[in-house]
């Protein structure tokens, strides 16, 4: 599987941590949250051929806060794209807009869009075009070998 884990550090403790965890993720709608897993929290997103991801959260208390890491693994081999890389950047970047909008009052910005579906659509359609072009070469070959 292919993953990517990002930190980062919130003055707050390890209860107000986890609550702005969930709050901010709360924007990413893309995401189900699956809840409390033991040691960390769970989100996932998609299923079978469109390359789920699974977002675990891992919370620990250092020394001036707590410090968030965000796994983030896609069923694939490999990320050429950046798939997980990306996800675990917005995650972040939610987490430090929403404790910024709570402790500074800064304005929330516009919830983050979401490019991953256009990129697997483009994908997939790439693949199955050059599926559809070499059977199309097999049949023409068979038929003027045939």
């Amino acid at each position: 599987m292919a993953s990517t884990e990002l930190s980062t550090t919130v003055p707050l403790d390890l209860d107000a941590a986890r609550e702005l965890v969930i709050t901010a993720a709360s924007r990413l709608d893309q995401y189900d949250y699956k809840g409390d897993k033991g040691d960390h929290l769970l989100w996932e997103r998609g299923f079978g051929m469109t390359n789920p991801q699974t977002v675990r959260v891992r919370l620990a208390e250092v020394e001036g806060g707590t410090q968030v890491t965000y796994a983030v693994s896609i069923l694939a081999l490999m990320d050429p794209l950046g798939f997980t890389k990306e996800s675990a950047e917005r995650f972040i970047a939610e987490l430090q807009a929403h404790h910024a909008h709570q402790t500074e009052g800064v304005a929330l910005p516009e919830a983050p869009r979401d490019k991953r579906g256009m990129q697997t659509l483009v994908v997939s359609l790439l693949i199955v075009s050059l599926f559809a072009v070499c059977a199309l070469g097999g049949v023409i070959l068979t038929v003027l070998l045939g």
